[in-house]
């Protein structure tokens, strides 16, 4: 046997004999501990001080809620009016800018006059020359008659000249409408604020020949006047919030750029959802008497809803087990397994509103240990506040 052959022997012995050892060093640290596997401790399980397991429990509690319900939207005016020419031709002259603010009845612009005023003229005339001549045929029909009486003229010359008596009485009713017609397009050459209000666009300048007779919306404006000494808050809320509003409700508003807040309630509450956004509408009044506020503002509103009583219990007493909604109640040392109905009123509690009643007792963090019907130890019951 070479030397070679020899070494490689003496190598391959010293390494099963440390294999063997460390074997042998394994099983006896095994055997040392019993084969015992230490065991997590459960979320919910805490040992006492005496080594007992406790269970944390809960009573559900009667609360006053205060909720508040959030929307958020534009700021509009109370009033929007496109206002055009009432009588069709040349706007002559505008008296107003954007940004003015001007009171009912103050003139906006006028539209040229000159036909007006000749039409008003003639009107005029062709009234008087009714008049004129409805006095010509009143004398006529009294001497008429005078004459008749006397039997100087037949009946039938009697009744010519009383007709024609009441076709120019007629005349003047006429001539008068039309006076009045003619009055009434001259005054309407010049266009007054219908209420008291801000210029918030001018569309057209002097000059334009505009016609009353075809508007379409504000295509025929010259311009826009909105009333804001009063705003209106126009929100959206998620159709959710629905059951909890209603009419006069309060609210604070708070206004984009403005750090005041503003006082308010539900003026309008839509009756429809909007099918696209799953929102509701809803219409806040702000008092705006220095105009400070704008309309098209981004503004939130938070309303406030009536206190009231509530059944709340802590979150980490929820369970979901097949897809329901359950809590572990404990009662007479006996678990129960309770499917209930709730709302959430904040990060960390919850409204029950049907399965539970004040002072019922809830498990905390329930664990996989806890099993309808199983018993516990009311010495081993922690009870949290």
């Amino acid at each position: 046997m070479s030397k070679f052959n020899q070494k490689l022997i003496l190598q391959s012995g010293r390494i099963f004999l440390l294999a063997t050892i460390s074997i042998f060093i394994v099983a006896c640290d095994d055997k040392n501990s019993g084969g015992i596997e230490k065991q997590p401790i459960k979320v919910s399980s805490v040992l006492s001080e005496h080594g007992k397991i406790l269970i944390h429990v809960t009573t559900a509690k009667r609360i006053e809620l205060n909720e508040t319900v959030f929307a958020s939207g534009t700021i509009a005016a109370k009033r929007t009016s496109n206002i055009g020419p009432l009588v069709e031709g040349v706007i002559e002259e505008i008296f107003v800018k954007v940004g003015d603010r001007v009171k009912q009845g103050d003139p906006l612009f006028k539209t040229r006059q000159d036909n007006y005023q000749r039409r008003l003229e003639e009107a005029k005339a062709a009234l008087n020359l009714a008049e004129i001549r409805s006095v010509q045929a009143h004398r006529n029909f009294k001497n008429a008659r005078e004459l008749a009486r006397n039997r100087n003229i037949s009946k039938t010359r009697l009744d010519d000249i009383e007709t024609a008596y009441q076709i120019s009485n007629a005349v003047v009713d006429q001539s008068e409408a039309a006076f009045k017609t003619a009055k009434q397009y001259y005054a309407d050459t010049v266009v007054t604020a219908p209420f008291d209000g801000s210029i918030t666009s001018k569309n057209v300048d002097e000059g334009v020949y505009l016609s009353n007779r075809f508007s379409m919306g504000g295509a025929s404006a010259v311009v826009r006047i909105q009333e804001i000494s009063v705003v209106a808050a126009i929100v959206q809320t998620p159709e959710k919030n629905l059951g909890l509003l209603s009419l006069g409700q309060s609210a604070t508003i708070t206004v984009e750029g403005h750090n005041k807040k503003f006082d308010s309630y539900i003026y309008i509450l839509n009756d429809r959802v909007d099918p696209q956004t799953r929102t509701v509408e809803m219409r806040l009044p702000i008092a705006n008497e220095n105009y400070a506020i704008k309309p098209g503002q981004f503004v939130q509103a938070k309303i406030l809803l009536p206190s009231r009583a509530v059944i709340a219990i802590d979150r980490k007493a929820l369970v979901q087990i097949n897809s329901i909604t359950s809590v572990f109640v404990l009662k007479d040392s006996i678990v129960r397994l309770i499917p209930i109905n709730i709302r959430s009123i904040s990060p960390d509690k919850v409204e029950v509103i049907e399965g539970l009643r004040e002072g019922d007792m809830v498990i905390l963090n329930p664990n996989d240990a806890q099993r309808d019907g199983s018993k516990v130890s009311m010495e081993n019951v922690n009870v949290v506040s």
